[in-house]
């Protein structure tokens, strides 16, 4: 299991409950992780340390509570983890004069593997907008009878980038994860006292 998913297990539950939360996703994870055909080694990277823990703490709540009520532990832990990582990360970027520069190349070079089906509209200088028909995480979770943690996962990307810096806009208008057809990301340049469209 992760860290900060077990970190969150500890501090939600008394030691009892934690402690066969905790083994029970564990076995979950092992379970999956042995039984995975996928060859891609970018693949297998996203599936071993974001994708398969996720599926398998899930799995773990709900021998202990309600689908609902595992469904709301796990919007709690992931959209405060991004919260303290992601965001943080992005923030402490977004203050450098280069930043949308530094941004738009990270992300166009993340983009250039194999877990993601991407259409670019644009990619520029002042913009760079992309869409995603197909993602490894909307997959996964769909063929693991758990579509619905997809959306805490494209929610993450709101909470990421959303006023993440004065240089930066960022739009979206729809997520593979809350049912639309494909996830949308429209990233704009911002200079001082103008925003560029």
């Amino acid at each position: 299991m992760l860290k900060y998913m077990e970190n969150y297990i500890n501090k939600s539950f008394d030691n009892k409950n934690a402690e066969s939360i905790i083994s029970k996703a564990n076995y979950e994870l092992y379970d999956l992780k042995k039984n995975c055909i996928e060859i891609s080694k970018n693949r297998i990277k996203y599936l071993t340390t974001s994708i398969y823990p996720a599926i398998s703490l899930y799995y773990a709540l709900q021998k202990h509570m309600s689908k609902e009520e595992a469904f709301a532990h796990m919007e709690i832990m992931i959209s405060d983890n991004t919260k303290k990582t992601a965001r943080k990360i992005y923030e402490f970027m977004g203050r450098l004069p280069f930043f949308f520069s530094l941004f738009r190349k990270m992300f166009t070079a993340g983009l250039k593997g194999d877990s993601w089906n991407v259409e670019w509209v644009a990619n520029s200088k002042t913009k760079f907008e992309y869409n995603i028909k197909k993602c490894l995480w909307h997959d996964t979770f769909k063929q693991y009878n758990c579509p619905e943690l997809c959306a805490l996962f494209c929610k993450n990307d709101e909470i990421s980038f959303t006023d993440v810096s004065t240089k930066m806009r960022f739009e979206r208008k729809g997520a593979l994860g809350y049912g639309d057809d494909m996830c949308d990301f429209h990233f704009y340049r911002i200079y001082k006292n103008k925003k560029l469209k």
